[in-house]
């Protein structure tokens, strides 16, 4: 397993190590695809990590395939107020490429999140939405539905970084907007609905989230 302390420290050397591994870098940063600093920044941060896949027969054991994997831990976040779940429909890379998403709210489950899954659930409700961490923790703004938890383990080539493959450790949850919260979400286009758009800074620069409400059937195919 390779932790942060042993990431190279220079852009160009971690782009040959990877591709020694076998990785092929050369779609990252290619349409709606991330960047090699922003997987660099992941690194840093802890929100994934790479280790060697075991011996067990899979695709990427084979010859010429990748001998490195990507492992995340994603959290996708069913936001709900009313009748309605918060999806994200695309988002704007600081370098202006527009990436599709239509998806829920997700985040990385990071090691500072020292309050473990509700800590990084309010985390990522504050990074990308805007709304503080003081709000979210009050017991009348939002409520945590464990009854609704589930969990899956999948492997999968990433979207973010095609090339790579992935494991997927995903943490899937529903949170509700109560109404004695409203107020605090009254810029994400509630009560009517209505489309609304919020910026998150990133060590790459600031990114450009555009979001929609849609009924619970639609919302639910979408994570």
């Amino acid at each position: 397993m390779f932790r942060n302390a042993h990431y190279g420290a220079y852009s160009r050397a971690w782009q040959d190590y990877l591709e020694s591994c076998n990785v092929n870098t050369s779609k990252f940063g290619t349409g709606g695809t991330k960047t090699m600093s922003w997987l660099f920044q992941e690194l840093k941060e802890g929100s994934s990590f790479l280790e060697q896949p075991s011996d067990s027969p899979r695709p990427w054991s084979m010859p010429g395939r990748p001998k490195i994997m990507r492992v995340v831990e994603p959290i996708f976040i069913r936001l709900r107020f009313r009748s309605r779940v918060l999806v994200q429909e695309r988002q704007q890379f600081p370098d202006g490429r527009m990436r599709v998403r239509n998806m829920l709210l997700a985040e990385k489950k990071e090691p500072r999140d020292s309050g473990g899954l509700l800590a990084a659930i309010h985390r990522g409700i504050h990074e990308e939405l805007g709304v503080s961490l003081e709000d979210l923790g009050r017991d009348d703004v939002i409520r945590y539905r464990p009854d609704t938890y589930h969990f899956e383990i999948e492997q999968i080539d990433s979207a973010s970084y095609p090339g790579l493959p992935s494991s997927y450790r995903t943490h899937h949850v529903q949170v509700e907007i109560l109404e004695t919260g409203l107020d605090v979400f009254l810029h994400c286009g509630l009560p009517e609905f209505s489309d609304f758009v919020t910026k998150e800074k990133t060590a790459q620069g600031e990114v450009t989230l555009f979001w929609r409400w849609d009924d619970v059937p639609t919302a639910l195919r979408k994570g």
